[in-house]
């Protein structure tokens, strides 16, 4: 699995625990809706730094918590 495939169905995950729609994920963090869809559904190439770091101040967990998933051991 690609890191961006990988980060696109952990931000799935995190997104269904806190029970956040993707749209409510796009007003909080100010990043298109299209663009969070297009990376749950694994069809970016690149996510950055920056943008992790909004995914987790968002979502109020650290990059730790943010990669403790099984996802990122392959």
């Amino acid at each position: 699995m690609k890191y961006t495939e990988a980060v696109g169905k952990r931000l799935s995950e995190l997104l269904k625990e806190v029970k956040f729609t993707q749209k409510r994920f796009s007003e909080k963090t100010n990043i298109s809706r299209v663009t969070i869809n297009r990376m749950i559904n694994g069809r970016v190439k690149v996510v950055t730094f920056e943008t992790l770091i909004i995914f987790c101040e968002t979502l109020n967990i650290t990059l730790r918590d943010f990669f403790a998933s099984e996802l990122f051991d392959e």
